[in-house]
């Protein structure tokens, strides 16, 4: 009878402490957000711009996916947020709100692209018919390459005037589709986020257009380099290279 009654309110302690535990680790609400921006004002699509090699350019559509998302905390735990995210610079909203522990989060890590375990270049079965309208993945995104089975990562189209001061026409087309393996990317950001139980908070992510086709490294003439098709893989790199080195934290 003695061990009974041990055995309940041990019973009963641990459920208490586990309770309380949950009570004092809590939960916290995340808003993570994607910006454009343009040399530290908001991209606008359809915008003229001047680039560095003297030529006006505008882009008429810009998109991305964004994956395999985690926050990761003082510890070095690390906590998924979202697997794909689609990211619509012309869109009004653009960001994800998920829960999380509370506690400090020193770094973020996110990829550029679709992995490959969810992009269907290694599965002859895959169907991305399957996926409703309102998923990432969804054909209404008209991200899927349905010639290469495959997604494309980033999608930047657009037009470039190579003689400005002669004239105002934009005759070249500017026309770049990342889409295969080797243009996934991946990044780590630091930050110093607190997630405060009951509390809501936001991270904003900021893409810095101006520096994914003329990068601080790496300038593309884009009046001999504009047009990537799931063929022309250098010109693929070096567009994946420099749109994952303008990503920050604002």
């Amino acid at each position: 009878m003695k061990k009974t009654i041990l055995f309940i309110l041990l019973s009963a302690f641990l459920v208490y402490s586990s309770c309380d535990k949950e009570e004092e680790n809590g939960d916290s609400t995340l808003h993570l957000e994607f910006d454009f921006q343009y040399e530290n004002n908001n991209f606008i699509i359809n915008q003229v711009y001047t680039y560095p090699l003297d030529y006006s350019f505008k882009i008429e559509k810009l998109q991305l996916y964004i994956s395999e998302v985690k926050l990761i905390d003082q510890d070095g735990g690390s906590h998924d947020l979202s697997k794909i995210i689609f990211v619509d610079s012309d869109s009004d909203e653009n960001g994800i709100t998920t829960i999380i522990p509370e506690g400090n989060y020193t770094s973020i890590t996110f990829s550029i692209g679709v992995p490959q375990s969810m992009n269907g270049t290694q599965d002859p079965d895959f169907e991305a018919a399957l996926y409703d309208p309102d998923h990432p993945l969804s054909l209404s995104n008209a991200m899927y390459w349905t010639w290469n089975t495959g997604y494309r990562f980033v999608l930047i189209d657009g037009r470039i005037n190579t003689n400005p001061t002669e004239d105002e026409e934009f005759e070249t087309l500017l026309s770049i589709h990342t889409g295969k393996d080797y243009s996934f990317r991946t990044k780590t950001l630091n930050l110093n986020y607190s997630a405060i139980k009951d509390n809501a908070g936001s991270i904003m992510m900021t893409f810095n257009v101006e520096e994914f086709l003329a990068g601080e490294n790496d300038i593309i003439d884009i009046a001999v380099d504009n047009q990537s098709h799931g063929t022309n893989e250098g010109l693929a790199n070096r567009l994946s290279d420099n749109v994952i080195k303008a990503v920050a934290i604002k």
